[in-house]
């Protein structure tokens, strides 16, 4: 089995990740690097089984920094689409554009990805419970490497419950505010700052951060410019429990909540919840190693590489009965 990949870029390429690594080094992956003049002026000849894109947020990026509007942007994409991989060759695809992007760029993209491509699998990054998709679409959510090493014992965290983040977005700085309302008799570390994704003075060093993470019994995680991000597997990653509101959005093998993580529908309803594992160092400790282990067996950098190669695996061998 060959397959060419071809790297668009995003979310899921980030430094903080090890999977473009285990992508690069991989003999049976033909890789290639799509830049702006690839873009601009297709050319690219590829050759293998099928054909896998993997990512596309940072083709819409690089064009934008030549000043295209959105329109020109999208006629490129399709472009380089049309003229780069056959309409017959098995395709996947990887589809890491954020909520707003999805909205502006993703859903047309789709559309002609089915419309005129042989789309064997279409892995979703913002999969929504609210919305209907074809059977080829699959949940494939951000991994995180293992950080296990920072684990810190229950009866050992400093604090019982922690968040660093940015409060540009209204929507998560409005929720933030009621629950620090309804939190200020636990004992609480929030770190917070404005000026949005740019901002990074204000946030504690990134191994300095997980380690801060890692004492903390309880970590909060708010939507975005998405409902998956880093943070969603950096809590379990080092052993602090999830606290997230319910959102309608869809990740394979989940965190489950009260067995380990804590999911709620209103403040109100966190300060219940946080009150009953917070009051139990046995349910705490549950929790915690329930959520370390279902984070090693579905959620590290190398068990989503083996998912994609299963996906490249699966479709270049045969057809999905689809």
């Amino acid at each position: 089995m060959t397959a060419s990949l071809l790297i668009g870029g995003g979310f899921f390429t980030h430094e903080r990740l090890s999977l473009a690594k285990l992508i690069e080094g991989d003999r049976e992956l033909r890789v290639r690097t799509i830049g702006v003049k690839d873009l601009l002026k297709p050319r690219m000849k590829l050759e293998g089984d099928c054909v896998v894109l993997f990512g596309l947020k940072k083709m819409e990026r690089l064009l934008r920094k030549e000043r295209l509007d959105s329109r020109k942007i999208t006629s490129y994409i399709w472009k380089f689409l049309d003229k780069t991989i056959s309409p017959k060759i098995p395709l996947v695809v990887v589809d890491d554009w954020s909520l707003p992007l999805l909205s502006k760029y993703g859903i047309k993209l789709r559309k002609h990805f089915f419309a005129n491509f042989n789309v064997r699998r279409y892995l979703l990054r913002e999969y929504l419970t609210t919305e209907k998709y074809p059977k080829q679409v699959v949940s494939f959510t951000l991994p995180c490497n293992d950080y296990t090493r920072f684990m810190v014992d229950v009866s050992k965290k400093e604090t019982d419950i922690f968040f660093q983040g940015n409060l540009s977005n209204k929507d998560r700085s409005h929720l933030f505010k009621k629950i620090r309302k309804h939190t200020k008799k636990f004992k609480c570390r929030y770190k917070t700052m404005t000026g949005g994704v740019k901002n990074i003075k204000d946030r504690l060093p990134f191994k300095e951060f997980l380690k801060v993470m890692a004492k903390s019994k309880l970590s909060l995680h708010f939507c975005g410019t998405g409902y998956d991000c880093y943070r969603y597997q950096e809590i379990p990653a080092v052993g602090s429990i999830i606290v997230t509101p319910r959102y309608p959005w869809i990740v394979r093998n989940d965190y489950e909540d009260m067995k380990s993580c804590i999911v709620y529908g209103n403040p109100k309803d966190l300060k219940s919840k946080v009150k009953k594992v917070l009051g139990s160092q046995q349910l705490l400790a549950e929790m915690q190693y329930n959520a370390i282990e279902r984070f090693r067996k579905y959620h590290t950098s190398e068990v989503r590489y083996q998912e994609l190669k299963e996906f490249i695996g699966v479709v270049s061998r045969k057809p999905l009965g689809l």
